[in-house]
């Protein structure tokens, strides 16, 4: 065997083990289920139409992580008010506002030192929270009922948590959220909005 082909032999080796590598090295990609909420009911609204609206703009950076969850918050807001109300028809129409749809990462104190080393602490909390407002609407626009929803939840990760454990939080943080939301939306709409349901 002459020294090119030892070389070349070299090289092959070296780069089927860096793909390989590669390929052990990145973990396959968490899918998540979709939220839906149409399996809870329809509320049928004596309007004409529904309009959403969003008065909440997500900063894309640090300390909120609502944008690096594989489930947005003010997604899943939207699909509720899409699955569950329906315009039934009449004069007016139905404004869902979307006020805050937030996920804030808020760092935790963790201990250092000999101790430290034998102890995993939580590292970061997760303070997420959700606020709608539902408004019947007349012809002119102006306000003949309104609903509010509000909801809050918080989850810490443990040090060092790696990325997917993180994603896998920020998902469970958005569905038990968004189950909150709809409980106190549901329970205010049969009250405030019953000249409305049809």
């Amino acid at each position: 065997m002459n020294g090119s082909f030892l070389l070349r032999l070299s090289l092959i080796a070296c780069i089927a083990l860096v793909s390989l590598g590669a390929c052990e090295a990145t973990p396959p990609k968490a899918t998540y289920p979709a939220l839906t909420y149409g399996h809870l009911g329809v509320i049928g609204l004596d309007v004409r139409e529904i309009q959403i609206v969003s008065k909440y703009v997500a900063p894309l950076k640090a300390p909120n992580v609502e944008h690096l969850a594989p489930v947005g918050l003010g997604d899943a807001m939207r699909r509720w008010a899409r699955d569950r109300l329906k315009a039934r028809g009449g004069t007016g129409r139905a404004r869902v506002t979307i006020i805050k749809a937030s996920i804030i990462e808020v760092p935790l104190k963790v201990r250092g030192g000999f101790r430290g080393a034998f102890i995993t602490d939580q590292s970061e909390r997760y303070d997420a929270g959700a606020e709608m407002i539902i408004e019947i609407l007349d012809e002119r626009g102006i306000q003949k009922a309104f609903v509010k929803g509000e909801a809050e939840r918080k989850r810490t990760v443990p040090e060092g948590a790696p990325p997917a454990q993180r994603e896998r939080v920020w998902f469970e943080l958005v569905e038990a959220l968004m189950n909150d939301l709809n409980g106190a939306l549901d329970r205010n709409i049969r009250v405030y909005f019953a000249g409305y349901i049809r």
